[in-house]
């Protein structure tokens, strides 16, 4: 949202446009949840929050992202996911690819939320 906001400001000078205004609304400028967003939780946990989208792909991303924060600390993994939804994949087949990233990324326990987890 920043570099967004950067490239329409610069915009704005580039045509000789009045920024007073811009510049106003930029300093109010919230940031935006993001992809792995990382807060920490209680009892020395960190969570890591990827409500993006639960495709095959950003699964394994987070999972790479919690591995490399759990590494530095040598804290416990927890995964929560819900049902994963409209990848295509048959429903046995897909759960089996979960299960195995799971194992290679050396999950310690997994709570699933959906009928299907």
């Amino acid at each position: 949202a920043i570099e967004n906001a950067c490239k329409s400001l610069a915009k704005n000078i580039a045509l000789e446009k009045e920024t007073e205004d811009f510049l106003v609304q930029f300093s109010k400028l919230q940031p935006v949840a993001m992809r792995n967003e990382i807060k920490q939780g209680k009892n020395k946990c960190l969570l890591i929050n990827d409500y993006y989208n639960s495709a095959m792909n950003s699964i394994s991303i987070a999972l790479s992202v919690l591995n490399q924060h759990a590494a530095k600390s040598h804290l416990f993994k927890h995964v929560i996911l819900s049902d994963i939804q409209q990848t295509g994949i048959e429903t046995t087949e897909l759960y089996s690819k979960v299960n195995r990233l799971l194992q290679a990324w050396g999950i310690n326990k997994l709570s699933g939320i959906g009928k299907e987890l």
